[in-house]
């Protein structure tokens, strides 16, 4: 993986940062108008597809973190980085170094409401600032949000799960474990914790929790729950699992 997608790097960033923060409370993003879309940029396997598993990992990843979390339009949709074609570009620097640098405009180009409108619900104008891509209207919320097994519908789920977690929406946040696969923290509010774990693999992982306390896989979130054998469960490709430190 590349360095600034790995558990390792990702770790020792929020580490970084808490160390230096005193009474401060974070905002965390893994996308933004001036990068390469998440779902392209650090998908290994397919850049011109979106990986819906990993998307929604990488979602749940980034709001089980301690901090508000900024969510950059069309990551909840699982876009990927838009194709813009030479005379479409609005960018300076894509216009100035193409095409050894096509510029920014790829993350920048309209969210996709409506797969069956010409601009994609997003205007009725014939020439929006940017396109609307044909290829990302299968994207579209309106393909999407009636599919239980979306990534719009998975990013909602989570979102709602976490709000009924006072030590993701809360706590104190500790790392216990990051390879080049596996990320593992706990959260901590008030005496209760809970323990998240994401596998970053292609392929499942076997994970062992702390030897510390009584762990209950927990539900709600959207994640298969795993089977817990002792400290130590299996973790699916580019799955999550959470638990409850009793």
């Amino acid at each position: 993986m590349t360095e600034d997608s790995s558990p390792q790097y990702i770790r020792q960033t929020i580490e970084e940062l808490e160390a230096n923060l005193s009474d401060g409370w974070p905002c965390w993003a893994i996308g933004n108008h001036d990068v390469q879309r998440v779902a392209t940029r650090w998908n290994k396997v397919d850049k011109q597809n979106a990986n819906p598993a990993q998307v929604k990992m990488l979602n749940a990843m980034l709001a089980s973190l301690r901090g508000s979390i900024c969510s950059y339009q069309g990551e909840e949709l699982g876009l990927v980085e838009a194709e813009i074609a030479y005379e479409q570009l609005q960018d300076p620097y894509g216009i100035a170094f193409w095409p050894k640098f096509k510029g920014r405009d790829g993350c920048r180009t309209p969210m996709p409401w409506d797969n069956e409108t010409p601009q994609g619900g997003f205007t009725n104008s014939e020439a929006p600032w940017l396109p609307v891509v044909d290829s990302q209207k299968s994207f579209a919320v309106s393909t999407q949000e009636s599919d239980e097994q979306s990534m719009l519908s998975s990013y909602r789920q989570f979102i709602h799960w976490r709000k009924t977690i006072p030590e993701l929406m809360y706590g104190d946040i500790e790392f216990i474990h990051a390879t080049d696969d596996i990320l593992v923290f706990a959260r901590k509010y008030q005496g209760e914790s809970i323990i998240a774990c994401f596998n970053f693999a292609e392929n499942k992982q076997v994970l062992e929790l702390p030897n510390n306390g009584q762990y209950q896989p927990l539900s709600g979130h959207g994640f298969d729950v795993v089977d817990l054998k002792g400290m130590k469960f299996e973790l699916a490709a580019y799955q999550a699992a959470f638990f409850k430190n009793n």
